[in-house]
């Protein structure tokens, strides 16, 4: 990504379509950082993007800053409306319930056969049990962490 900086103020910009708009300078087919420079034009370099809530959150671009000579892209995290983040996590509860449900089969079938439980049901209920709970939860949507949730538990 390339962004143009003008009157101290970088916005994003096609290069090839700001060469493209000067019609009366010609350019070389792979124009060299430094021939970009000279219009004021810079490379973005990657940057860390803070971790976000697909469920609850997301990322937004707010902008670019200059650090010892490189430029990088700033980013912020928004939480998503409430009845967005609510639909969001009762969407991805009920995907875990459906998988704790075919995992309490998996445990049947394997006490019918008299094999030893590669589960145990008791924590399976449990964990459905706290799923099933979660809108009581104090700070829900927002306070809810479903994967670390499974994480924990499985």
């Amino acid at each position: 990504m390339f962004i143009r900086v003008v009157d101290g103020k970088a916005e994003k910009v096609n290069v090839r379509e700001f060469f493209r708009d000067q019609k009366n300078i010609s350019f070389p087919r792979k124009p060299s950082l430094q021939l970009l420079s000279e219009y004021n034009i810079f490379c973005v370099e990657e940057s860390d993007k803070p971790e976000v809530d697909i469920n609850t959150q997301k990322l937004i671009r707010i902008g670019f800053t200059q650090v010892e000579g490189k430029w990088f892209e700033k980013f912020a995290v928004e939480q998503l409306p409430k009845k967005t983040a609510k639909a969001n996590v009762l969407s991805e509860r009920d995907r875990l319930l459906s998988k704790i449900e075919r995992l309490q089969m998996k445990v049947a079938r394997e006490i019918r056969r008299n094999e030893t439980p590669s589960l145990n049901i008791h924590d399976l209920d449990l964990f459905a049990k706290k799923l099933e709970n979660i809108e009581k939860e104090e700070g829900f949507p927002y306070s809810i962490e479903l994967e670390d949730l499974f994480e924990e538990w499985n």
